[in-house]
């Protein structure tokens, strides 16, 4: 490299246009100027979604509400489904009670209809016995 007299360097931004040096601004300048964009674009979406988000907690609490009352709907109608199928169970075991006691009275009047019938010939041939001894005997 060489060495240029100071007189050439004249020269030199003589035949150059001259760029204008960029002024250093302090760093605080910076912080508020980059904090001046960035702040607005990050507290914006913020409030934004802080607002959504108190408008979901309202219909989270909304919608416990109504499931806990839906919950406690489900609580009484299973009390009442126990009951009813209870009393179902009580109603069957009455009937099953029943046809066993229908069955016994048919088996009952079956026996009772063929110890008649067998009572009614007997007390027949009985009858005709005796007719048969009047004959006889006249």
């Amino acid at each position: 490299m060489s060495v240029q007299p100071e007189g050439t360097k004249a020269h030199l931004s003589a035949t150059r246009p001259q760029i204008p040096e960029k002024s250093q601004y302090p760093a605080s300048i910076h912080f508020a100027f980059v904090a001046g964009i960035l702040l607005p674009l990050t507290i914006i979406p913020y409030f934004i979604a802080r607002r959504q988000g108190s408008s979901l907690q309202g219909r989270l609490r909304e919608t416990e509400t109504a499931m806990k009352a839906l919950q406690q709907e489900l609580k009484v109608t299973a009390l009442e489904l126990d009951k009813i199928k209870a009393e179902q169970a009580f109603r069957a075991s009455q009937t099953d009670e029943m046809h066993g006691a229908v069955k016994e009275l048919k088996a009952g009047f079956s026996k009772f209809q063929t110890d008649a019938a067998q009572g009614q010939k007997a007390f027949q041939e009985y009858l005709v016995a005796l007719e048969r001894q009047v004959d006889a005997s006249r």
